[in-house]
């Protein structure tokens, strides 16, 4: 804030006096003509263009002083985005790492492993399940995990996922080891 403020001692001699506060800090700025200037001086004029002048280079300091601010702030918005940016690609390549960890260990595998999203698509097909299933990864990715099962538990399946979906609650799915019957 900036409070402007003018103060007379007598008929001959003005103080002119502007405070600039800026958060914790204030400033006061006083200005006491001299009287040469103030015995030249018949009309008021010259007084108000000083409190003008004076109060304009205030403006101008508060306004520097803001426009500082705003850098050093737009600074420290580009560091931490930058430390942002730098945390994203570390994670990143670490869950790729992770994910290409996970993928092998699920294609070395002797038993067969299939998984599926949330809708029952195959996101995943070993070569363990390419042989028993005799279906190629190809034709299997993607697809409703239901035509690797016989016809009664690909039915069901797809209800079992849609309650799932719908509640939140797993009452076939996710509650532990549980026998289908598979397709050739």
């Amino acid at each position: 804030s900036i409070v402007y403020g003018t103060g007379m001692r007598d008929a001959h001699d003005r103080d002119w006096e502007v405070r600039v506060e800026v958060r914790n800090a204030a400033w006061t700025l006083k200005l006491r003509p001299r009287p040469e200037f103030l015995a030249r001086a018949s009309s008021p004029l010259p007084h108000v263009a000083l409190g003008i002048a004076l109060f304009l280079s205030v403006l101008l300091s508060a306004t520097l002083y803001y426009a500082l601010l705003r850098r050093r702030a737009e600074q420290a918005l580009r560091e931490h985005q930058a430390q942002l940016e730098r945390l994203v690609r570390e994670r990143t390549a670490a869950l790729r790492e992770a994910e290409a960890h996970a993928r092998a260990v699920v294609e070395a595998a002797a038993e067969a492993i299939v998984t599926i999203d949330e809708h029952g698509r195959i996101e995943s097909f070993n070569a363990a399940a390419e042989k028993l299933f005799g279906v190629p990864r190809e034709q299997a990715l993607g697809r409703n995990v239901n035509i690797l099962m016989n016809p009664g538990d690909a039915a069901r399946h797809d209800d079992y996922l849609a309650d799932y979906r719908r509640t939140g609650q797993a009452k076939i799915l996710g509650i532990g080891p549980r026998e289908v019957s598979g397709r050739r």
